[in-house]
């Protein structure tokens, strides 16, 4: 079925002995080579997750990192019913998804699929009692081709991203191994769960949550007027969109107040007396306790400059 469903290689099932898998083991694990071999350093955090985005969108676990479950349903009644929900993306915002949620996202790819987080790591081979054998239990069924795909990509992801470490960051994350390191019982085999060596990497890259908020904030502060010409209904869109991109990064950092602040600042460079004596008016108001929402106030000054284009 996957045949039928995507052409990007990686995206599809191939048995573990086909020369198709191999070859795609090969390109991905074995033979790969990054282009970036990174320390595990705050200031190397964006070229990081730029590459792994990359990687991922090439090799096909990107799905896999911005979809990733923090709450999961099963059914009392049959344990086979799962439902994953509140899908957040782990590369692209900051603290948004918690360790333990994590690793109960690898228990229910190689362990025992109940949402909890597993201390022995063994890996659960497919069943016919979970649905992924046939009932001969001789061939796998659609589900456990999915599953063992899904393992395949999270192998991929996290022998990558061992890759794309010094060989100093690589021994950082061995200390944690055994929150990623699951173990086959019949085979010896180990294998490290992508997901989680994902989040334990960027724990260790990325910097404090203050100083990530205050360069984030720093950044958009150098979005003003002037970059559009002073045209403030193209400045106010490309603000917000600067706004919510930090909302989403690393929520509840950048208070509404703080936003507004810095919102009549910008307005307040504009090189027109008439414009800035409204908007000045308009913050005063504000300072005085006048309650005012970031809708209120982006919605009242782009209607003075409209106003004030059309008197010009």
């Amino acid at each position: 079925m996957a045949h039928l469903t995507t052409t990007q290689p990686y995206g599809q099932y191939y048995a573990s002995n086909s020369k198709e898998h191999m070859s795609l083991r090969n390109a991905a694990i074995n033979n790969f080579k990054p282009d970036q071999v990174f320390a595990l350093k705050s200031e190397k955090s964006t070229d990081f997750v730029n590459q792994i985005s990359d990687l991922g969108k090439k090799f096909c676990y990107r799905g896999m990192t911005s979809r990733v479950p923090t709450e999961c349903d099963i059914d009392v009644n049959n344990p086979n019913i799962i439902t994953f929900r509140e899908r957040k993306d782990i590369i692209n915002t900051y603290g948004a998804i918690d360790e333990d949620v994590v690793i109960k996202n690898a228990g229910m790819l190689w362990g025992q699929r109940d949402w909890t987080v597993q201390a022995d790591k063994e890996i659960v081979t497919p069943t016919t009692a979970r649905g992924e054998l046939t009932n001969a239990g001789l061939a796998l069924t659609a589900d456990g081709k999915k599953l063992m795909l899904n393992r395949f990509q999270s192998e991929v992801l996290g022998e990558q991203i061992f890759a794309s470490l010094t060989p100093e960051g690589r021994k950082a994350l061995r200390v944690e191994k055994n929150k990623y390191e699951w173990f086959n019982p019949n085979s010896g085999e180990l294998v490290n769960d992508g997901l989680t060596v994902l989040h334990i990497t960027l724990r260790k890259l990325r910097p404090n949550k203050l100083i990530l908020a205050f360069d984030e904030i720093k950044k958009m502060k150098l979005i003003t007027p002037d970059k559009f010409a002073h045209n403030i209904s193209e400045w106010d869109s490309a603000f917000e969109q600067a706004r919510i991109e930090i909302e989403l990064k690393i929520p509840n950092e950048y208070s509404e107040m703080a936003y507004i602040n810095d919102y009549f600042i910008a307005c307040l460079t504009t090189p027109v007396k008439s414009f800035c004596q409204e908007v000045s008016s308009l913050k005063t108001k504000w300072q005085l306790g006048t309650t005012m929402s970031v809708d209120f106030v982006r919605t009242q000054i782009t209607q003075m400059y409209v106003n004030f284009e059309a008197d010009d």
